[in-house]
């Protein structure tokens, strides 16, 4: 946010007490580079960091119970994933001021769901 703030794009305001928290909000100038980058279309390929996914990926050198110890931890993080993100959806779904935002939690959960299918399907495979 601080070059943002420094390019025009964002105000910044501190809190006089207290935590001293700082506020930005977006300025005229930053809307319309907001809009104008929505407006590009973009081919650029999905972005994943899954330390898990890389493990896997150098599984040969890892023990099997490291590899089942792997897979039972990825099943448990992906389901409280989905119950966050369908706690969310369920608070916020009805909102009509907001359901735009709301369309990318519908593709946080199918990938959460397919993560979660896989890694159930690898442990089964693994697990004999």
């Amino acid at each position: 946010p601080k070059r943002l703030v420094e390019f025009g794009l964002l105000s910044a305001s501190t809190e006089e007490n207290g935590r001293r928290r700082r506020t930005y909000t977006i300025t005229e100038s930053g809307r319309k580079e907001l809009v104008a980058w929505l407006a590009e279309p973009t081919n650029e390929q999905m972005q994943v960091r899954d330390i898990g996914e890389l493990k896997l990926f150098f599984g040969e050198f890892a023990q099997p119970q490291d590899l089942l110890a792997l897979a039972r931890t990825q099943i448990v993080q992906h389901r409280e994933r989905i119950n966050t993100y369908e706690g969310m959806q369920s608070r916020f779904g009805n909102r009509t001021d907001i359901a735009d935002r709301m369309v990318p939690l519908r593709l946080g959960l199918e990938l959460e769901h397919a993560a979660l299918k896989f890694w159930e399907e690898f442990e089964r495979e693994r697990n004999g």
